[in-house]
């Protein structure tokens, strides 16, 4: 949401596209969220209700597909040429060390700022921010957002190296 404000005040056009997974119980808390928003400043919005029965193996994977290839349509239908993503500095240390700890032989370590994923160009402005900076900005900017519960327990490997590890940084060990 935070992403969405500071485009639409910097006057970029923007569009909303919303997959709800219907995976957590407040899905429909964070579809409100996005279509109010929208509603209020006349954005179009775009809603993708992900279907189970359609899954190709793993829900990450399959999430992702499912996602870009939605992102992709819209672009094609709205003659948009990009999709801005709102991957954070903690997202991005994240994924440095979730790549680094399964020893994966990648290219570019971490989230690149821009990239083409399933044919679509993204844009990843707030790398820079980090998820505290980043939900300072909602509060002062009375923005509404949702936080999604799934990233508070340790289920996930994310999420434990989000607790483990993120958290806990300072500062200066991130280098500001």
């Amino acid at each position: 949401m935070a992403l969405f404000d500071m485009a639409r005040k910097k006057g970029v056009y923007v569009e909303a596209a919303h997959v709800n997974y219907h995976k957590r119980d407040t899905a429909g808390r964070d579809e409100e969220i996005v279509r109010s928003y929208c509603l209020r400043y006349d954005i179009p919005f775009h809603k993708l209700d992900y279907d189970e029965k359609e899954k190709e193996g793993n829900f990450q994977a399959d999430a992702r597909r499912i996602r870009y290839a939605f992102f992709r349509r819209i672009c094609e239908e709205s003659g948009l040429d990009m999709v801005l993503v709102a991957h954070q500095e903690d997202d991005l240390i994240e994924t440095y060390l979730m790549q680094k700890e399964k020893k994966l032989g990648v290219c570019h370590y971490g989230l690149r700022e821009e990239n083409v994923i399933e044919g679509v160009f993204v844009k990843r402005p707030l790398l820079k921010y980090t998820k505290r900076e980043l939900l300072a900005y909602c509060e002062e900017n009375g923005i509404r957002y949702g936080i999604d519960e799934s990233n508070l327990g340790n289920g996930y490997e994310r999420n434990r190296i989000r607790h483990r590890i993120i958290e806990k940084l300072s500062d200066e060990r991130r280098g500001k």
